[in-house]
């Protein structure tokens, strides 16, 4: 039996110092030749879609302060905690695409760094999908998405926004956008910088069963920490209209953060007497830095009919992470076997993905519309996990190297139409191939898995008045196993905390309703 008891806090308190929008180049609208009266033509974001809900963000009074983290917490059913752990309706396995796309940057541990450096003026709107369908497959990852849709700003003339906010204890953060759009011209880009701390607190208490003996060992960890963290971001994006019906579009980024902590845990290890038979007190020193970047590359084509478009999309990203770590034990009772007083824990991940895609999508006569695409997608990981003792020696027993290679080809297809007035239906199918190459560099073993699925999935919406509506969904997931759950070799976190993966490990699919 394990009882958590956890404390987060950070205060922040904004205060927008200048936020500026002249219009810098703002461009007359063309005089329409005489006899033909000019039409502007304005319509509203559908909220509400079959398969997800979207919420705007772009037009949030705190969207100019805040980070992506602050916007997510926004949305109904979101919350984001000061640590940067997503959850949709309680569930913390959420997956936070980007225009639809998985990023290296939103991966694993670095998912909540990002979310709380990334600013909030870059995003669109939010969409919110519970029970994601076949045109996400996998990166849906056996839970929610939130999928990020970033701006796309193609008003003639430009904009420039600045931005600065202070908070206590030395916070802030500050932001310069802006955005220029002339012919079948576009660029808009910005850069960023945010400065804030995070101090924390938990309480650990275990109680394990020898199953064997049937005695009891009780331990408690108590644990302090704070914080300070760092990070500078800046994108582009680049747009050039071909032709009335195709445009491409280039967009690159960059983002690096670092991170300084301190921390005290004190550990207490006790028999089935309640004697103690180890009592310890650890300090933690630890210096960290993290870079990402992107570049992606779009191709958007509008057919002959209203609604049907076609679009190909190539993304590539990299993250490497990594921080040293060194730990001061101080001995109250010495615990049996061999312990290390003073010991060094240096880390370096690095991931890389590459994702290019192909969507299209066709109104019919009938009313239905017709959706299909593919998906060729790699990601390449690697590890590496070395622990010194206080005199700088390597320790073999708790170091070692590992990477994984995931290779996936996946095609989908999807129909949605309007049975009558209240009835709406879409159902979709998708098969996705996976390859893994898994290599544990330390104790020499390769493992490769092969597996084809089918995902299949339905929805439907009975609408009950003009202001309600009843969602159906049905999907199968499918969760794939990520590198710790692979990795066979034992990592130690501390005496009381191991753990080892296994690669034969096959992905879990579950068939979700709701």
């Amino acid at each position: 039996m394990v009882h958590f008891k956890q404390k987060r806090s950070a205060a922040f308190v904004g205060l927008a110092l200048a936020a500026l929008q002249p219009a810098l180049a703002q461009e007359a609208a063309p005089k329409a030749p005489e006899g033909i009266k000019q039409v502007n033509v304005v319509g509203e974001r559908q909220v509400n879609r079959i398969d997800r809900q979207v919420y705007d963000v772009k037009n949030d009074v705190n969207a100019s302060n805040g980070s992506a983290a602050d916007a997510l917490n926004n949305v109904p059913s979101v919350a984001v905690d000061a640590d940067g752990t997503v959850s949709l309706r309680g569930n913390t396995n959420v997956q936070i695409l980007v225009d639809g796309k998985p990023s290296a940057m939103l991966q694993g541990d670095n998912k909540g760094p990002a979310l709380q450096a990334m600013p909030a003026e870059d995003i669109d709107s939010v969409e919110v999908i519970n029970n994601p369908g076949a045109e996400f497959g996998n990166e849906g990852g056996g839970g929610p998405i939130l999928n990020l849709v970033m701006k796309r700003n193609r008003k003639p003339g430009g904009y420039g926004v600045v931005n600065t906010n202070l908070g206590t204890a030395g916070r802030y953060n500050s932001a310069v956008n802006g955005a220029y759009n002339t012919g079948r011209w576009g660029i808009q880009g910005g850069v960023n910088v945010r400065h804030d701390g995070r101090n924390s607190t938990g309480d650990t208490e275990r109680d394990r069963i020898d199953p064997v003996t049937g005695a009891d060992q009780h331990s408690s960890q108590v644990s302090t920490s704070s914080g300070l963290n760092d990070s500078a971001g800046l994108r582009g994006q680049l747009t050039y209209n071909l032709t009335d019906v195709d445009s491409i579009e280039a967009s690159i980024g960059a983002m690096k953060r670092t991170n300084d902590q301190s921390g005290l845990d004190h550990y207490k290890v006790f028999d089935e007497d309640g004697n103690p038979t180890s009592d310890y007190t650890r300090t933690t020193q630890r210096t960290g830095d993290n870079t990402n970047t992107m570049w992606g590359a779009r191709w958007d084509h509008k057919g002959d009919k209203l609604g049907e478009l076609f679009k190909m999309d190539l993304r590539v990203s990299t993250s490497d992470n990594g921080n040293d770590t060194r730990y001061a034990n101080t001995y109250i009772v010495t615990p049996p076997g061999p312990v290390d007083a003073d010991s060094l824990q240096a880390v370096a991940n690095r991931t890389r993905i590459v994702d290019y895609s192909g969507d299209y999508e066709r109104p019919l006569d009938s009313g239905a519309t017709f959706k299909m695409g593919y998906r060729l997608f790699d990601n390449e990981s690697g590890f590496d996990n070395r622990y010194y003792d206080g005199a700088g020696v390597p320790n073999a027993r708790l170091t070692n190297a590992f990477s994984v290679d995931e290779r996936d080809a996946a095609l989908y297809s999807s129909w949605q139409w309007q049975v009558n007035p209240r009835w709406g239906a879409l159902v979709g199918l998708r098969a996705e191939y996976t390859h893994m190459d898994l290599d544990q560099v330390t104790t020499g073993t390769t493992v490769s898995n092969t597996y084809l699925n089918w995902i299949p999935s339905a929805f439907a919406t009975y609408k009950l008045s003009d202001t309600a509506n009843l969602r159906f969904a049905y999907a199968r997931r499918i969760r794939r196993p990520n590198a710790s759950d692979l990795n066979p070799f034992v990592v130690y976190k501390d005496e009381l905390n191991e753990s080892a993966g296994n690669p034969h490990l096959k992905p879990v699919l579950t068939d979700s309703f709701e």
